[in-house]
């Protein structure tokens, strides 16, 4: 990006953005802004569960935890990040990199590694600094995660109301957003830089608006599926083109938003959906031409369901599932379908139409290798 930087573009993600919150919430005591686990209420969006909050996830550890930052950061991550193995996968990185084993690294080792990456000059701040929210190249748009109506046009805080970027148009929206995102990664990383520290007006009511009353959180509040008063998010990060694994086209109104401005096709990504692509071709009245989707995260969901052998069912399961033994016979279909074949009389080997038929194709899992195919 330093070498190129008007030809490669960095999408700032919602675990990207969400890191953001380290830098104050981890602030060691005695720092003001630590709050112990038995006076900590909580995140907003996580209000119930035994381990909803710092205590209680403390006190379901099989062993005795100290309630210092790394534990915090352990905690955030598996309870309200959505990252269960980031903290031991990072500490086996760190082995890794260090040619140690992974028990060689304290927890204090792996806290200082996401702390270090959040300083100046550290890997996830320099891809902060250099992230955007939007990219459009030519007549392709990219966003993290989807584009719905209340998100067209809208950016956070901007004078003349949230619609106004789609008055004036996709190219001033896009450059609006950036904007946008950049000054509070810059607001975030003058706080963080300061001699006082970083700060956190608003850390007593966590579980409010105060949440996001911190430098840089307009940003983070963005990047957010929904906000502290139950309102969904109107944003580009935490959204998607898929609902409970199936492809859910946009609406007819940012289809013709998007066409009448030259663009026709959207790249977005943020839901696992497993091993290809998805895409769908969306019209809308009123509005010419046709608006490719194309929603590319192609990393596995926990939805996936794997088999290790035809006569192993999943755990809990008597014989395998329905869907499994129809994609298991579909492959030993495949598999004898793909043996060699001899050249019947008279015909050309590897001219098409002239090898001998192998059958009808394999049946179609009802449901393979994840919800969404």
């Amino acid at each position: 990006k330093r070498r190129h930087p008007s030809r490669v573009h960095l999408l700032l993600g919602n675990r990207d953005i969400n890191k953001m919150r380290l830098t104050a919430e981890l602030a060691p005591p005695p720092s003001a802004l630590w709050l112990p686990a038995a006076a900590h209420p909580g995140v907003y969006w996580r209000r119930s569960g035994a381990t909803a909050t710092p205590a209680g996830w403390l006190a379901a550890q099989a062993a005795p935890l100290a309630d210092e930052p790394s534990s915090r950061l352990r905690w955030m991550l598996s309870d309200n990040m959505g990252s269960p193995r980031a903290f031991e996968l990072r500490r086996s990185e760190l082995a890794a990199a260090r040619g140690v084993e992974s028990g060689a690294l304290s927890d204090r080792d792996v806290l200082r590694s996401f702390a270090g990456s959040l300083q100046r000059g550290g890997a996830l701040r320099s891809f902060l600094q250099a992230g955007q929210l939007c990219a459009l190249i030519g007549g392709t748009l990219f966003v993290h995660g989807g584009l719905k109506p209340d998100a067209v046009g809208s950016v956070p805080g901007r004078e003349g109301g949230e619609g106004a970027g789609a008055r004036e148009g996709v190219v001033a929206w896009v450059e609006a957003m950036n904007r946008f995102a950049a000054s509070e990664v810059d607001e975030w990383c003058a706080d963080g830089d300061a001699a006082a520290g970083p700060t956190w007006p608003g850390r007593e009511d966590r579980l409010g608006h105060g949440f996001f009353d911190r430098p840089g959180g307009r940003l983070m509040s963005y990047g957010m599926a929904s906000q502290p008063g139950g309102a969904k998010s109107p944003t580009v990060v935490y959204d998607s083109f898929l609902e409970d694994g199936q492809p859910a086209p946009p609406a007819p109104a940012v289809v013709a938003w998007l066409l009448r401005q030259g663009v026709h096709t959207l790249v977005c990504g943020h839901q696992p959906h497993g091993d290809a692509p998805v895409l769908m071709r969306c019209r809308a009245p009123h509005a010419q031409g046709e608006l490719v989707v194309v929603t590319a995260d192609t990393s596995f969901s926990d939805s996936v369901e794997w088999v290790a052998s035809p006569s192993a069912p999943l755990p809990g399961q008597s014989q395998p599932p329905a869907g499994h033994r129809l994609q298991l016979a579909a492959e030993a279909a495949a598999a004898a379908a793909a043996a060699p074949v001899a050249t019947p009389a008279g015909a050309t080997a590897g001219v098409p139409g002239s090898e001998k038929p192998r059958g009808a194709p394999p049946p179609a899992s009802a449901r393979p290798r994840g919800r969404a195919v």
